[in-house]
């Protein structure tokens, strides 16, 4: 009895996760989601005074939002992507996936108020963001091979591209 319980998450795990875990778009989104749940949830523990406040928020009366820091190591990771010897980014290249999506999830976690340019934390606008992102990423890693070919025959120009997968 047990086993028909677990057979349907277990298959949905080898169809959604085991085959994708490897693959660098997926690390991306996989990191970006868990760290825009948990920057949103932390962030709600602490207006409710269950969690201290980020430790670095204030550096000299300043207000450090967590978007600057995503910004930060968004570039750090872009920059070793484009400098990095080739053997080394090989080596390399799930680790920055897994920094690339910290930097995302909090880059856009605070989508709307780099938008609106106001210190409105619980804007429509970061949500927004991040569902379109999630369809981005979803595309890429699920229907990335549906999209080349569909593009190459709207383009019989366009060269044959192997899946990213």
């Amino acid at each position: 009895m047990p086993k028909k319980i677990f057979k349907p998450p277990l298959y949905l795990y080898k169809k959604f996760i085991q085959k994708q875990k490897e693959g660098v778009s997926f690390v991306i989104f996989f990191f970006f989601f868990l760290t825009f749940i948990l920057s949103r949830l932390w962030v709600y523990l602490a207006i409710k005074g269950l969690v201290p406040e980020s430790f670095s928020q204030n550096i000299r009366g300043v207000h450090i939002h967590h978007f600057a820091y995503g910004i930060v190591v968004t570039i750090i990771v872009c920059y070793l992507a484009l400098t990095l010897p080739h053997h080394y980014l090989e080596k390399w290249k799930l680790k920055l996936a897994v920094f690339f999506g910290i930097g995302l999830g909090w880059t856009f976690d605070e989508f709307g108020m780099w938008l609106r340019l106001e210190d409105e934390y619980w804007v429509r606008q970061s949500y927004d963001a991040i569902v379109i992102l999630i369809i981005i990423f979803i595309n890429i890693i699920y229907l990335g091979s549906f999209w080349l070919k569909l593009f190459a025959k709207i383009d019989r120009s366009l060269p044959k591209i192997k899946s990213p997968r």
